[in-house]
């Protein structure tokens, strides 16, 4: 569910629930689900005996693309039963249903192959491709303890358990001279230049999962401080003193007064030496100094994680850079991929699940658009905006994709169990005014900007409470829980901002 930011509630207390996905709440109000609701109530007192007024609807949902309806029963003894029907309220197989949900999986490849790689390689050209492999493998139990030295050690098994899984096709691509751009270090992926010919050869191996082609992202374009109450956090003593969030982008977060160079370390300084723009504002949104444009964390050291472009492969070498010593991760860019995955948003999964890392991602800014990549990825916390209208009230806030702002997409990706709700959050990304290059303030739109909010307050969350170090899904169920304001006005799911404050 995606709500607004507050950062006061969060930061005072931790809740026991922590979801991983938004799960569907029950539709209503639809005449057809409703019969359909009655049919399946039927269905499932004939197989057991129950009668049918002793059964209630649990939940149900739309199969994404299709006529398959999902029902969770429940009976007045709190047994479950799952059902699926058909529009005409005929009962669905498991086998069916198992197809039809292995074709949503599929949508958008060609076998194992991207089905736009698929098309580049139809065009009977042998010129390398860029493409990632996604590797088949045993997981290693994520460590979620709290002793920090435990976790620095599970790194380095991390990394010596995907090298040996990358090793066999590592070895096939450089006997085969083809050009290995990156290893992750943490996930089974591998970047490489490979030819249309090779790249067939190796999908057929066993120990590839999928081959995804390799995309470049572009940037997603100081009163918001009082309207996510960082100035009340900021007064209690939490001002990022001895805490560390991470930018990742192309170039390097410029020189500016108010951007302090003693809170700032350099990850992979050799990638490159630019100085760029919307790195340098992002980066004052959330450290800024200044005493009329104050950041969220004023005191908070910031990782400037380096890339030499926006390409996947300078992601991935970036995050894996800064991700063992940062509280959270801000991500301003990505790819339009209209509600589908793509290479980067699975490796955000793999990474997140892995680490434990907490990454915050600007969902797209194309309001006609379902979530895009990496912001689809499940296990981030994908954060829209609004417009707060330069006040510190809520009465004229403004909701995405609505009158002035006319940025923030709110269309939910699809899903098998139309089970998503996007984005998790959203926060002021209108007329926000930052530090930039060399000097000097500028003031612009995008979802680039709303993020670092987010990002700035994890890291305040887990100046708050340190244990959170590597435990994203409840920093991410802390943030939706804590938000408290409604923009948009329905009390129990809005689709551009969400739920009302939930107390913590």
């Amino acid at each position: 569910m995606q709500k607004f930011l507050g950062l006061t509630v969060c930061l005072s207390a931790v809740i026991s629930f922590v979801p991983t996905v938004a799960f569907s709440l029950p539709l209503s109000g639809n005449q057809t689900l409703n019969n359909l609701a009655e049919k399946a109530k039927l269905e499932v007192s004939k197989t057991t005996g129950i009668s049918a007024d002793r059964l209630s609807v649990a939940n149900k949902a739309t199969l994404a693309n299709t006529e398959i309806t999902r029902f969770k029963l429940i009976d007045t003894q709190g047994n479950i039963y799952g059902i699926s029907l058909d529009a005409a309220g005929n009962q669905i197989s498991q086998e069916v249903l198992d197809q039809a949900v292995q074709a949503i999986n599929n949508k958008g490849f060609v076998g194992k192959l991207e089905a736009e790689l698929a098309n580049r390689i139809g065009q009977g050209s042998n010129s390398p491709i860029r493409v990632v492999f996604y590797l088949k493998g045993k997981t290693v139990k994520p460590y979620r303890g709290s002793n920090r030295t435990e976790y620095q050690n599970y790194f380095s098994t991390l990394k010596s358990h995907y090298e040996a899984i990358q090793q066999p096709l590592v070895k096939q691509l450089k006997e085969s001279n083809q050009r290995v751009i990156y290893q992750s270090l943490y996930t089974p992926m591998v970047v490489a230049e490979v030819t249309p010919l090779l790249i067939q050869t190796i999908a057929a191996r066993s120990d590839v999962e999928r081959i995804y082609l390799e995309r470049r992202r572009i940037p997603r374009q100081n009163v918001s401080r009082v309207v996510v109450q960082a100035n009340t956090v900021n007064t209690r003593g939490l001002t990022g003193v001895a805490e560390t969030v991470a930018v990742v982008e192309t170039g390097r977060i410029g020189t500016h007064p108010n951007l302090p160079a003693l809170q700032r370390t350099l990850c992979r300084p050799t990638a490159s030496t630019f100085n760029d723009a919307h790195k340098t504002q992002v980066a004052g949104v959330i450290q800024s100094t200044a005493a009329s444009v104050r950041g969220i964390a004023p005191d908070i050291t910031i990782v400037d994680g380096i890339m030499a472009n926006d390409s996947d492969a300078e992601s991935m070498a970036a995050i894996e850079c800064v991700i063992n010593s940062a509280s959270a991760t801000n991500i301003s860019y990505g790819f339009e991929t209209n509600g589908s995955f793509d290479s980067l948003s699975r490796y955000m999964d793999e990474i997140i699940y892995n680490t434990g890392a907490t990454i915050v991602i600007a969902a797209t800014n194309v309001c006609a658009n379902k979530m895009g990549s990496p912001e689809i990825a499940f296990n981030v916390i994908a954060v829209g905006s609004f417009g707060d209208n330069n006040t510190t009230t809520f009465a004229d806030d403004i909701a995405a994709c609505t009158g002035v702002v006319t940025a923030s997409s709110y269309l939910n990706p699809d899903s098998p169990n139309g089970d998503r709700e996007e984005p998790d959050v959203v926060a002021p990304g209108h007329q926000i005014t930052m530090p930039t290059n060399g000097g000097g303030f500028v003031t612009t739109n995008g979802n680039s900007y709303a993020a670092p909010h987010v990002t700035a307050g994890a890291g305040l969350l887990r100046a708050r409470k340190t244990e959170l170090f590597n435990r994203p899904a409840e920093v991410r169920a802390i943030m939706m829980a804590s938000a408290r304001h409604n923009i948009e006005g329905d009390s129990r799911l809005s689709d551009r901002d969400g739920d009302l404050e939930a107390s913590c």
